[in-house]
């Protein structure tokens, strides 16, 4: 109805002979004023324009703050879970020993709470083997010996010296792609090269034994030394004696992991087993922020 106002107008005054324009022409749309014509056929459609653009501002308002509602009650719910768990932080226990330097331990949430008195002997130890030197690592020796090793008691490896495989570099390469259970590698120092065994498992059961013995072009001796004997830990907890393959100890006291790091030097250790009251603190701490945040 707007339009065809505006059209009646520009042809009433384009007919009665006064035109609005400056124009001379005479025809059916003279007197019309466009930009006017052009906002007012647009009017409806800005304004549903502007109050869906003032409603998607609201839902993106909205849906900001259900996002930040959403992230803090799922951090309260975590909070919630980590205290209802029964093996979760409020059963943790933890270790406490009274020289760290000698005896360290963890303990998880079924070891039960008391004192217990540790006296380290001695550790393991990996067991190691090395030879005479040589001039370089690729000098060459005398090839027909047959060099043999066992660890724990049963060998792992044996390598006959021939014209493939004569120098400690070649040796070593040769142990190491027949077994896991030992290290072989070659040692320079201002004495030459030596070859260098070393096992892969602590204790009695990594303990290296070497049969036969390498020799020179000139036919002289190449001997294999052993460097560190393969013994198992030794120690006592609450006067019990202990025997381990490793420094690293579990079901001795249970639910606790003992880490062995020296002897005790006739000080015996205490180690305390009690409740995590640290991380108690931090969890309970951490649910009534997110409670209150929520």
């Amino acid at each position: 109805s707007s339009l065809n106002g505006l059209a009646s107008t520009g042809l009433s005054t384009a007919t009665g002979g006064t035109s609005a324009s400056s124009g001379s022409g005479t025809g059916l749309g003279q007197g019309i004023d466009v930009n006017q014509f052009v906002q007012l056929s647009l009017a409806g459609d800005l304004a549903n324009i502007s109050n869906l653009q003032s409603q998607q501002a609201t839902v993106n308002t909205q849906s900001s703050a259900l996002a930040t509602i959403t992230t803090n009650l799922n951090a309260l719910t975590s909070a919630a879970q980590a205290l209802n768990d029964p093996f979760g932080v409020l059963s943790a226990q933890t270790a406490t020993s009274s020289n760290a330097s000698v005896l360290a331990a963890t303990a998880s949430s079924s070891a039960v709470s008391g004192t217990h008195t540790i006296v380290v002997t001695s550790l393991a130890t990996t067991s190691s083997y090395y030879s005479d030197a040589v001039a370089t690592s690729s000098t060459a020796l005398g090839t027909g010996d047959t060099l043999a090793i066992s660890a724990g008691g049963s060998q792992v490896a044996s390598v006959t010296v021939d014209s493939t495989n004569n120098t400690l570099d070649k040796l070593a390469a040769a142990f190491n792609s027949q077994t896991t259970a030992v290290r072989a590698s070659v040692i320079n120092d201002a004495n030459g090269a030596r070859l260098a065994f070393v096992s892969t498992a602590t204790g009695t059961p990594g303990d290296l034994a070497v049969t036969s013995s390498l020799h020179r072009t000139d036919n002289s001796v190449i001997n294999l030394n052993q460097a560190v004997a393969g013994v198992n830990a030794v120690f006592s907890v609450d006067s019990v004696p202990i025997s381990s393959a490793t420094n690293s100890v579990s079901g001795v006291i249970g639910g606790v992991t003992l880490n062995l790091t020296a002897p005790t030097a006739g000080t015996p250790v205490s180690l305390t087993i009690g409740p995590d009251t640290s991380n108690i603190t931090s969890a309970i701490t951490q649910f009534v922020s997110a409670y209150n945040t929520a």
